[in-house]
């Protein structure tokens, strides 16, 4: 008998054809800064598209770093003689 565990890459599906995702459900800021950061462009206020880009980044660096934290978490690989 033997035990497996499989690790894959999910993408993010499109919300068009799903009410919500796993982006949205744990990362609602990431859209919300995103959004605001792109409308940025429409909006004559410096120092307000400068903390939407920071809220951003930060929001990013989140991701990433639990990201970072569930692949490489855990012990280490180990071979076992049978």
């Amino acid at each position: 008998t033997y035990t497996l565990e499989i690790d894959y890459y999910e993408s993010i599906p499109p919300l068009a054809t799903n009410g919500t995702n796993w982006l949205l459900d744990t990362y609602g800021d990431a859209y919300l800064y995103g959004s605001l950061l792109r409308a940025g462009g429409y909006v004559q206020d410096p120092q307000l598209v400068a903390g939407w880009r920071d809220s951003y980044a930060i929001v990013m660096k989140q991701i990433a770093s639990e990201d970072k934290r569930a692949r490489w978490s855990g012990s280490s690989m180990r071979v076992r003689a049978a």
